[in-house]
């Protein structure tokens, strides 16, 4: 059966896609320094793990779309916001084990430790409805963009391009978890259910 997807379910699709391709180079590019003298570091190595369960987060993301976020395909949806909780708290790891300036170290601790709770609360709480999803969701969006903030803030001369970056795949992120969400209550409303 051909499947049809709305221009938002491709818009969907192209930024799970983005995402899915920047964390592949990503992975790629931090394991292949591994063993490179001081690139062998927990952090970075956290880091590169954090590549794979965002890729993995993506493809479960990716599949879940091409069952048009049906009922039956609820545990993909599940599993996407799962594995971003994993990448959340990888992130906080490094965050915490890398050193770097206190008066922003600690916020960025804040915003992911809190990120995480909120994305762990999305995943497992069961009945929260339309309404507190998105409304959480529009927490975790001021999270990422506060995020984003420090990270430009805190940034060197030499890291702009890989702060770029970053600041983009976590923007793009958030929009693979809002039309994800858009995509769970389309699928309800048209089956009747809240």
């Amino acid at each position: 059966m051909k499947k049809k997807f709305s221009p938002l379910m491709i818009a969907h699709l192209v930024l799970m896609l983005l995402v899915l391709i920047f964390s592949v180079f990503n992975m790629i590019k931090v394991f292949s320094y591994l063993g490179a003298g001081p690139a062998n570091t927990a952090p970075t190595i956290i880091y590169g793990v954090c590549s794979v369960f965002n890729a993995a987060a993506m493809c479960a993301g990716i599949l879940y779309l091409w069952n048009e976020y049906g009922k039956k395909a609820a545990i993909l949806y599940k599993s996407f916001l799962y594995l971003n909780v994993v990448v959340t708290v990888l992130m906080l790891v490094v965050n915490i084990l890398v050193d770097g300036q206190t008066a922003l170290k600690i916020p960025a601790i804040v915003i992911l430790g809190v990120k995480a709770v909120i994305l762990l609360v999305m995943t497992f709480k069961k009945d929260l409805g339309k309404k507190n999803t998105w409304t959480l969701f529009l927490a975790l969006l001021i999270l990422d963009v506060a995020g984003v903030v420090l990270m430009f803030i805190g940034m060197g001369a030499n890291l702009i391009i890989h702060e770029i970056h970053g600041a983009a795949a976590r923007l793009i992120n958030a929009g693979t978890i809002a039309l994800a969400i858009r995509g769970k209550y389309a699928d309800k409303d048209r089956r009747g259910t809240k």
